[in-house]
């Protein structure tokens, strides 16, 4: 699930935080 763009993100923070921009 890539909503912001940054699958990097997502992966590094938690499920929780992964659509947090």
């Amino acid at each position: 699930p890539i909503l912001m763009g940054n699958d990097l993100s997502f992966r590094l923070r938690p499920p929780s935080l992964r659509y947090d921009t």
